[in-house]
């Protein structure tokens, strides 16, 4: 959808608000993406989040596109978004999967301490 920004065709803005939460939003998908595959290796868990963070794999082309329109004053401009970001954060998740795993429980029991 559509930002504030957008609708004010970026009146004085060099770059869409889009294009800022890039990095905020490949590490949720990245987190997302890890749980899921720790949950997959883990025969029996299903639960609520472990459906949302299926839904967000499922829909990630839709939630995180490669370009976009830049909309201005003087009318669209396609811009790259997320590119082939989303392609290579799987790829590490599938690549690093189970040292993140390993990492992520060092942290959890760290906060526990």
């Amino acid at each position: 959808g559509d930002l504030t920004c957008c609708a004010l065709n970026h009146k004085g803005m060099e770059k869409c608000d889009k294009e800022q939460l890039i990095l905020p939003l490949l590490g949720l998908f990245g987190e997302a993406a890890q749980i899921v595959a720790e949950q997959r290796s883990e025969v029996g868990k299903s639960n609520v989040r472990a459906g949302l963070r299926e839904t967000i794999l499922e829909k990630r082309h839709e939630l995180f596109p490669a370009d976009f329109d830049f909309s201005t004053e003087c009318g669209l401009e396609k811009r790259p978004l997320f590119m082939d970001l989303i392609k290579r954060m799987e790829a590490y998740v599938a690549q690093n999967s189970e040292q993140m795993s390993q990492e992520r429980t060092v942290r959890r029991e760290e906060r526990l301490k």
